[in-house]
């Protein structure tokens, strides 16, 4: 599987009505005392090309002692399976839980990519999206770090 470096907007949105209406209705379904859960929607629109979405529900950081590290991990699990279940071949993954739950970029960046890389799946591609500079420098320097530690 190739982990790829380009990171920052990758994803855009083209009809986000459409995207938050079929996230409100996943969010119905997840049950909330499961922060890791994961489902799939429909994509709508989105550019580039793209067939599903992903939801998960990442952890709130409360200062790493509550578990947080291994709810995130457990999310990028699920949503492994949920990809695999889908048969897709590619994956675009955000930076889970590190907007308004405050988790720590740099952590948040370490358990993405290593939990990717021990999930066992036939993805061909896997590419980190981050959405500001203070998450993308983390997540663009991972893979390489990880590679050669």
């Amino acid at each position: 599987m190739t982990i790829s470096p380009r990171t920052r907007r990758d994803v855009v949105v083209v009809d986000p009505d459409r995207l938050l209406a079929a996230a409100r209705a996943a969010y119905r379904e997840l049950d909330p005392g499961l922060t890791d859960a994961a489902l799939a929607t429909p994509a709508f629109d989105l550019t580039p090309p793209v067939r599903h979405v992903i939801h998960t529900v990442g952890p709130v950081w409360e200062g790493g002692g509550h578990g947080e590290a291994e709810v995130l991990a457990s999310c990028y699990r699920r949503s492994l399976e949920v990809t695999a279940d889908l048969r897709a071949r590619t994956v675009a993954f955000p930076a889970i839980a590190t907007g308004v739950y405050g988790f720590p970029p740099e952590e948040a960046a370490r358990i993405a990519i290593t939990t990717i890389r021990a999930t066992p799946t036939d993805l061909t591609l896997v590419r980190p999206v981050a959405f500001d500079e203070d998450t993308e420098i983390p997540l663009d320097a991972e893979p390489a770090r990880t590679d050669n530690p």
